[in-house]
């Protein structure tokens, strides 16, 4: 057996079942030129639909995780731990909680939380900080005016207080 007797019975089976033979070489240039640029419009349309949840979650995250240091430093100081009052001390974009009468940055038992650059904070205290009176867990201090903003370029939120330390996230 040789290689025409295959090639013969190659055309005799395709002639008798009438089977035609493709020839396919890939996809031209064109084709994937469409592809790609279809590919690239969509993912630039997610990645910016993403950007946006991110820094609208950040902030969310950020709102939430002051929210339980400002209850948590509330919550030792009407426990009066270690006989102390406890307070949050407000930089740009970080916060210190710390135990005292005051804040003093060389305390060792300081701790400080940072965020990502992009959020920041003010308050509109003289003192930067939020003291809570042990025991009691009213603010020291107190004016009708606290508030903290967070905001991270492009939404701002507003934490008040009332004289008890309750706090409440405005938009």
């Amino acid at each position: 057996m040789n290689f025409n007797f295959y090639c013969q019975l190659k055309n005799l089976f395709i002639k008798k079942y009438k089977i035609k033979l493709l020839k396919s070489n890939g996809f031209t240039i064109t084709e994937l030129l469409i592809v790609l640029s279809l590919f690239m419009v969509l993912s630039s349309l997610t990645s910016l639909s993403l950007i946006n949840i991110l820094q609208k979650n950040s902030i969310n995250l950020t709102l939430n995780n002051l929210e339980s240091d400002l209850k948590l430093q509330q919550s030792k100081s009407m426990s009066a731990l270690n006989n102390l009052n406890h307070g949050i001390y407000f930089d740009d974009n970080s916060y210190v909680l710390f135990s005292g009468s005051t804040y003093n940055e060389n305390e060792s038992n300081n701790l400080r939380v940072t965020n990502n650059s992009l959020v920041s904070y003010t308050i509109n205290n003289e003192t930067s900080y939020i003291l809570f009176q042990k025991y009691t867990g009213e603010i020291i201090n107190f004016n009708e005016n606290l508030n903290i903003q967070v905001t991270n370029g492009q939404q701002l939120k507003n934490i008040t207080f009332n004289k008890f330390g309750v706090s409440n996230i405005n938009d």
